[in-house]
Parts: structure tokens; sequence; C-alpha cells
């Protein structure tokens, strides 16, 4: 299994985003835009994990939500990594949202996982670039998306299937409860 820890994005807010940006879609025909079912933020990159790889990171990420309380992230326009992923920018309680990354990363390490150290960047992937797009301009119209927020009140350990058609498939739910 390819895993990761996301948070996922609500029905409403992935349909007021998938409208928000619906003429950004045909400004640049030659990206490749990510299914709305696939928006996500994601907190840590675990890479491969079998199954008792999966069974010891359960309750370490139990715990780190036991000691998170639930945050509200909003979607305040669009940036961009390069000329290569065009993204939406996370909102809202960003500092809450870096502990819990914090968190879910040094619960996948102390399981043992290969843990992705990259820097956290809340983000909701987009649509990606192979030829190296130039995607400024998408940015500077993208400025005016700026959706409603939501409250986080979980985050899910899931697992990237990547054969046949590429699909998300969430393997556990940790209710946020810190706090509560």
């Amino acid at each position: 299994m390819r895993v990761f820890v996301a948070v996922l994005l609500p029905d409403v807010t992935r349909d007021a985003l998938d409208g928000a940006i619906t003429s950004i879609r045909r400004q640049v025909p030659g990206l490749t835009w990510e299914r709305p079912e696939r928006w996500h933020i994601t907190l840590s990159f675990l890479g491969e994990a079998d199954e008792a790889l999966v069974e010891r990171l359960r309750p370490r990420l139990e715990r780190a939500a036991s000691r998170t309380s639930r945050l509200e992230l909003s979607v305040e326009g669009l940036g961009r990594f390069g000329d290569r992923v065009l993204y939406a920018k996370v909102g809202g309680d960003r500092t809450e949202l870096r502990r819990l990354a914090d968190r879910t990363t040094a619960a996948a390490r102390r399981a043992g996982a290969d843990v992705d150290e990259s820097r956290f960047r809340p983000h909701v992937t987009l649509a990606r670039s192979r030829r190296g797009d130039a995607l400024r301009p998408l940015v500077e119209v993208g400025s005016a998306v700026h959706l409603e927020g939501w409250v986080v009140a979980e985050f899910c350990l899931v697992n990237s299937v990547l054969s046949g058609d590429r699909r998300y498939e969430v393997l556990h739910r940790f209710a946020l409860t810190g706090g509560v």
C-alpha cells in the first residue's frame, strides 16, 4: 500500500472550489487536473506500508487526534509550486494544522514508517503541468477564490490505489477530540 495522512475536504467545500475554478480550467489546456474527489490536504506522506505498519500506526494516530482540537480552515486563493503544480491555498487555523501535521509525522516515524520529511505546506493540489506551463496568470485570476471556512473534525489514513482507475481509499478515520 502507498499511504498518507490527510484532511479531506467536505463535499460542500469541494463543490464550491470546483465551481470557483471552472473558468480557470479552460485557460491552460495542457494541465492535468486532479479530480475533485481526490482533493485533500496532506499532513504526512508515508509511502509504502504493509498491514503491520498500518496496525502499529493506528494507536499512535489516535493519540495525535486526541491531542488536537477541531480547527477551522478555508480556501484563500490559488498558488503554485514553480510552473509544475497549481494549488488552492489553505487559510484559517494554519498553526494548529501545522501542529497536527507534526503530530501525525511523529506518530508515523515512531511506528517505523519512512516519512517524507519535507516542510509542511498546507495546500490542495488542483493541477499539474508536465511541460512547465506558465501558472502565474492562473494564480492571479485565482486570487479572487475565497471560500467559506469549514470545521475539521477528523483526519484520515488513506491508501493511494495507483492501479486501474487511480483512487483514494480511506483506511481509518481519526476524530479530533482534544479540548472536548
